[in-house]
């Protein structure tokens, strides 16, 4: 474990006692180093005790304190195979007059005076470990995959929107009654509608997402507005963004009319909504950029092509400096 994970042991270390004698390696909890309890293991294959995990979920965010993966209580199983283990291994080595017991004990934690013996040993247990994890993956796995065609279906748009390289095309069914409900709204901040979060470059790109609403300084006009989305990639990207944005509300009678706007940012004094988003909390960056009347809503009809069957038709782009400079 690295050092950072070693140091947040003392913050979330749990009450649980810890055992006397010698604790073998598969029965610990890297958060509390004491013996599980109530052990679970991640679909990112670790093990922990069940409060210990749980508390760190509740104060550090949905990622595995171990790998940094993302994790929810979704992926988190009662981990029965250790749980058994751990109390034939509290009885027989707390048993009194057990010699035969601590002798294995002492046996299979030092593999005996033979270093061969013990190398195997530990190869043993460490492929049974990867075996039991390995399992508990295959069917988080299964899960997924159950759903079928809508499962597919989910995993084709992701692909999709990682590899369409900044380009995306967000069509916005029913906009009247979503309209209506802008209007409606007694919030002090209306509904907002949030395109599907895409990325610049399939591998190494930023990751964006674009927020349509009802302008609050007019309410006669949308606001467009552009929001950088943690990505797979942040911490190997340089910061701020900087790069070209499109904005193109599309006309579909007239393609040469349609509402566009674009914009350079970079270089110093960058607005902060080009930032790297926080690493935890919400994965959007709360500061947007963009213009907050991009279109008057008298314009929105049939007639001028922008709003054809009820949907809006946006065509948003975005180029990186890094991917300019390639």
């Amino acid at each position: 474990m690295d050092r950072e994970s070693q140091g947040t042991k003392e913050k979330f270390a749990c009450d649980a006692p810890c055992e006397k004698g010698v604790m073998d390696s598969r029965y610990e909890c890297p958060i509390c180093l004491n013996y599980l309890e109530d052990a679970v293991l991640t679909s990112c294959g670790h093990r922990f005790c069940l409060r210990c995990i749980n508390l760190w979920l509740e104060q550090k965010g949905a990622s595995c304190p171990v790998d940094m993966s993302p994790l929810t209580q979704k992926d988190i199983f009662p981990d029965n195979f250790t749980r058994r283990e751990i109390v034939q291994f509290r009885v027989c080595s707390t048993k009194e007059g057990c010699v035969q017991g601590e002798e294995r004990k002492r046996e299979e934690t030092c593999g005996g005076h033979d270093p061969l013996v013990a190398a195997l040993y530990e190869r043993i247990i460490l492929l049974e470990q990867r075996a039991h994890e390995q399992d508990i993956v295959v069917e988080n796995l299964r899960r997924k995959v159950g759903n079928g065609a809508q499962h597919t279906k989910d995993g084709e748009e992701e692909t999709a929107l990682r590899c369409c390289r900044g380009l995306l095309v967000w069509r916005i069914t029913g906009f009247s009654a979503q309209l209506q409900l802008m209007k409606a709204s007694s919030r002090p901040t209306p509904p907002m509608l949030y395109s599907p979060r895409f990325y610049t470059r399939p591998f190494g790109g930023y990751r964006f997402c674009v927020r349509l609403n009802l302008s609050p300084r007019s309410p006669n006009h949308l606001s467009l507005v552009v929001h950088v989305v943690r990505g797979d990639y942040d911490d190997i990207l340089p910061w701020p963004f900087s790069g070209r944005i499109s904005l193109e509300l599309v006309n579909r009678r007239v393609l040469s009319e349609c509402v566009r706007e674009v914009v350079l940012v970079g270089g110093e004094g960058a607005p902060r909504a080009f930032g790297r988003p926080p690493l935890q909390g919400p994965p959007i960056n709360p500061r947007g950029f963009g213009y907050v009347e991009f279109v008057a809503l008298s314009e929105l009809t049939e007639a001028s092509g922008l709003l054809v069957d009820d949907t809006l038709v946006l065509k948003v782009h975005v180029v990186d400096g890094v991917e300019e400079a390639l």
